[in-house]
C-alpha cells in the first residue's frame, strides 16, 4: 500500500551512457534541471595570475618566464587550463553532462567543472521511494571528483552503504539537489618537469523507483496482523525488485498474477521476479516476469500514478507455479459488495511484513494476514478504518479476500488488491475493487 526513493556512485568507468538513457515513456512525477559551471586559474612567473569562469567553457593560458633552478638559464613559464561542457542531454528520468577538464603548465594551474542536478517533484507528486544512481564515467588523470545529495531543507544526505545507496521519497513540493564536481590542480614551481591533469567525463543521474517493502524501514506492515504458516495463503507470493521485498500478488492462474498498477508503473520488467512462500528472503520458488500490463484507457479504465485511479494490473510469468501452491478465485460479484459491507463481513488482507524477534522488527518480507471489516464502498473501490489494524506500505498489490462457499466446496475468494491509505497506515486503507475490472483482467486470458 502507498501514501495519499538512491544510488549514488562516482568513479571512473562506472557506468555506460546509454545505461543512463532509457527510452522515454509515460511522465514522472518530478521534473530535472541541469545547471553547469567552469572556472580556471593559474600562475606563471614574471606575470600577474588570472582566472576565468563561464557556464559553458572557460579556456585559459598565461605566459612568463622563470629562473630555472637546475640550469644557469632562463626558461619559459607557462600555466595553461581549460574547462568546457561539451553536451548535455535531459530526459524523462535521468541527466547526463559530458564535460572535458585539462591543467598544463610550469607554473600552477587549475581547472573545474561544476554541475548541479536539481530533481523538483510536482506539487501533487505521490509519497514515493526512489534510488538514485550518481555515475561519472571516462578517463580521469590526477582529477579529484566530489558529489554531494542535499535534500530540500539543504541537509546533506550521507552515503549510507558501501555502495553509496541513499534512500530519498519524493512527495509533494519536495526538492533535492545533485553537486557533482571535477577538480585538476597542477603546481610546478621552478622545477625541471612539466605537471599535467585531465578528464574527460560523463556525470549523469537517473532516478529508479525503489522496492516499496523495503524502502518503507521498519514500519508494520499487516498492522495488527500475524504470520502466516508455510500452508497458508500459498496462492499470494512477493513481487520482488532486483530480489528484494517490494510489492505482494496474488496468482489467478498458474502464469498469470493479479497486483496493483503503481507495484509495476515505470518499473523495468527485468527487475522483476515473484517468489512463493512465507518468506520473500527465502523463497520456495521464483519465477522471472515475462509481461505486465495495467489499465490504459481499455473499457473506459486508466490508471493515474497520482490518484491512484484503476490501481489494478495483471502479470504475467515465464513458466507456470505449480507445486502446492494454490490458485485464487474472483470475486464476480455474489455476494454484492454492499452485502460484504452492511453485514460488516471482515476481509482477509495478505500482505509482506516483518516478524518481531524480542519485540524488535526482524526479517522484513514475512506473510502476514489479518481481517478488516469494509467501512466505505465507492464504484471502483472500497475502505476500511478499524482502530490497531491495517495495511501498510509493502502489502501493496496483495488481496483481501473471504471464503465462499461453492456448493459445498469453500474457496478463497479476491474481492480487492491493496493499493492506498494513509502515510502513516493508522487512518484508512483503500483497496480498488475485482467486480468492477473482471472484462478488463479478463481481456488476455
Amino acid at each position: 500500500m502507498v501514501a495519499t526513493g538512491l544510488t549514488l556512485r562516482l568513479a571512473a568507468a562506472l557506468l555506460p551512457v546509454g545505461a543512463l538513457l532509457p527510452p522515454a515513456s509515460a511522465q514522472e512525477q518530478y521534473t530535472i534541471q541541469v545547471v553547469t559551471s567552469t572556472f580556471t586559474s593559474g600562475e606563471a612567473h614574471s606575470v600577474p595570475s588570472a582566472s576565468h569562469d563561464h557556464m559553458e567553457q572557460s579556456p585559459f593560458s598565461l605566459k612568463g618566464v622563470e629562473d630555472l633552478q637546475c640550469m644557469p638559464y632562463r626558461l619559459r613559464s607557462t600555466a595553461v587550463a581549460g574547462a568546457l561542457i561539451l553536451s548535455r542531454c535531459v530526459q524523462k528520468d535521468s541527466a547526463t553532462v559530458h564535460a572535458t577538464i585539462a591543467a598544463d603548465e610550469a607554473g600552477v594551474a587549475s581547472a573545474k567543472v561544476g554541475v548541479v542536478f536539481t530533481i523538483a517533484f510536482d506539487d501533487d507528486a505521490r509519497v514515493q521511494p526512489y534510488e538514485l544512481v550518481v555515475s561519472a564515467s571516462g578517463s580521469l588523470k590526477n582529477v579529484s571528483t566530489s558529489v554531494e545529495v542535499k535534500d530540500e531543507n539543504a541537509k546533506s544526505l550521507p552515503l549510507t552503504s558501501a555502495g553509496g545507496k541513499v534512500l530519498i521519497h519524493g512527495g509533494p513540493g519536495r526538492t533535492y539537489t545533485v553537486s557533482a564536481k571535477l577538480d585538476a590542480n597542477v603546481a610546478n614551481e621552478g622545477s625541471c618537469c612539466y605537471a599535467t591533469a585531465h578528464a574527460d567525463a560523463v556525470m549523469g543521474i537517473r532516478l529508479m523507483r525503489a522496492p516499496l517493502l523495503e524502502s518503507a524501514g521498519l514500519r508494520p506492515r499487516i498492522v495488527g496482523g500475524r504470520d502466516a504458516s508455510a500452508d497458508q495463503f500459498t496462492q499470494v507470493g512477493a513481487l520482488l525488485q532486483e530480489g528484494r521485498p517490494h510489492c505482494t500478488a496474488t496468482l489467478i492462474a498458474e502464469d498469470t498474477l493479479l497486483t496493483a498498477a503503481h507495484c509495476v508503473y515505470e518499473r523495468d520488467i527485468n527487475r522483476l521476479t515473484f517468489a512463493t512462500g512465507p518468506n520473500a528472503w527465502k523463497p520456495e520458488g521464483a519465477f522471472a516476469v515475462k509481461a505486465f500490463r495495467f489499465p490504459e484507457g481499455e473499457l473506459g479504465f486508466r490508471y493515474d500514478d497520482k490518484k491512484l485511479k484503476d490501481d489494478i494490473a495483471i502479470v504475467k510469468l515465464h513458466g507456470k507455479v505449480g507445486g502446492t501452491v494454490s490458485i485464487a478465485k474472483l470475486h464476480t460479484g455474489a455476494p454484492a459488495m454492499s452485502d460484504v459491507r452492511d453485514k460488516k463481513m471482515a476481509l482477509t488482507f495478505v500482505g509482506y511484513g516483518y516478524q518481531l524477534v524480542d519485540n524488535s522488527p526482524s526479517d522484513v518480507g514475512v506473510k502476514r494476514f489479518v481481517a478488516i471489516p469494509i467501512s466505505e464502498l465507492n464504484a471502483t473501490t472500497f475502505e476500511y478504518d478499524l482502530p490497531d489494524v491495517n495495511t501498510c506500505q509493502g502489502d501493496s498489490g496483495g488481496p483481501a479476500m473471504f471464503v465462499l462457499d461453492q456448493g459445498g466446496k469453500k474457496e478463497w475468494v479476491v474481492a480487492g488488491v491493496t493499493s492506498g491509505g494513509d502515510l502513516a497506515c493508522l487512518k484508512y486503507g483503500r483497496n480498488t475493487r475485482v467486480d468492477r475490472y473482471l472484462e478488463w483482467i479478463a481481456l488476455d486470458r
